[in-house]
């Protein structure tokens, strides 16, 4: 196109653009999670740590494959509210906004248990902890699960 002027004739370029998935299976839904269990929410003074403890259950068709068997794909507890945001919170993690991989397969139908370590910021007041599962490069899944943090 000429701006403000005319279209020049049709030349008929394109392009064939073919994407995959990489074998991985594109319907999401097969991923899904519920909380079997949620420890109670923590009252902790400036700097010191905690334990959060939370069980899912596995209540989809796709199996949870841990981080030690594949890296894409692997299931992870991630920060949410707003997604992937460094917490305040974070000890000894995987990152900023990953705290721990499954460890294991977890099959359809089976159990996973997770606890782990918390540092309270030096910033005294009320935090509320978002967290959500997330199958790595594919969806995330599950509710999402909180606790009210008081630093006193």
């Amino acid at each position: 196109v000429v701006e403000y002027v005319a279209w020049l004739p049709d030349m008929s370029i394109f392009w064939d653009i073919t994407v995959s998935n990489g074998g991985v299976d594109p319907v999401i839904s097969h991923y899904n999670a519920d909380v079997v269990y949620k420890s109670a929410n923590l009252i902790m003074s400036s700097g010191q740590t905690g334990t959060l403890s939370v069980e899912f259950r596995n209540i989809g068709t796709a199996k949870w494959i841990g981080l030690g068997e594949i890296n894409y794909g692997a299931v992870k507890l991630g920060t949410v509210s707003p997604y992937d945001r460094s917490s305040p919170f974070q000890n000894g993690w995987l990152g900023a906004n990953r705290v721990t991989d499954v460890g294991s397969t977890v099959n359809p139908g089976g159990r996973l248990s997770l606890s782990f370590t918390i540092k309270a910021p030096q910033q005294p007041g009320t935090y509320l902890e978002y967290f959500r599962l997330v199958s790595e490069y594919v969806t995330w899944f599950g509710p999402a699960i909180g606790w009210k943090i008081t630093v006193i």
